[in-house]
């Protein structure tokens, strides 16, 4: 019996355990909570990082098939066709956060262009988008020729 109450007496936490407990939970509530309560933002970077993804995907396929793909960038999303106009999906802008790309007319990027592997843009010249809506902005570009498409500074 002695043994028993000896654990009973030292169960538990002490004031100063609980105390940093408070405190670490306190200090995660000041800076984390904010950054995870911006779901917009997490939603647009996923959408920008998904767009490239999928823009680099089909340039890929464009050569590999010998197939021209083009790529029609909307302020709503963009949408993927073989040259022929046969559809192959579309990547529309997150739900609430439409339209999320900076754009005032639609624009092309044509992947395997002409059959000489090249990109050619509607521009011409590189293709800048930027994925926007509230406060969140980022840029990309896909480059004339090279198809390359990445995200500015």
């Amino acid at each position: 019996m002695a043994t028993g109450a000896r654990l009973l007496k030292h169960a538990g936490f002490t004031l100063v355990e609980l105390i940093i407990t408070l405190v670490l939970v306190g200090a995660l509530a000041v800076y984390a909570a904010p950054k995870f309560s911006d779901i917009d933002s997490w939603r647009l970077r996923a959408y920008g990082d998904d767009l490239q993804s999928r823009c680099q995907a089909m340039q890929r396929m464009a050569v590999n098939q010998r197939r021209s793909i083009v790529v029609t960038f909307s302020a709503t999303g963009a949408s993927f066709a073989y040259g022929d106009g046969s559809s192959l999906g579309s990547l529309n802008c997150p739900a609430g956060n439409s339209p999320c790309l900076s754009l005032a007319s639609p624009v092309t990027a044509n992947f395997y262009a002409t059959s000489t592997g090249l990109t050619s843009t509607s521009s011409g010249g590189a293709l800048d988008l930027t994925v926007s809506r509230g406060g969140y902005s980022k840029s990309y570009r896909i480059e004339n020729e090279t198809g390359l498409f990445h995200a500015l500074p």
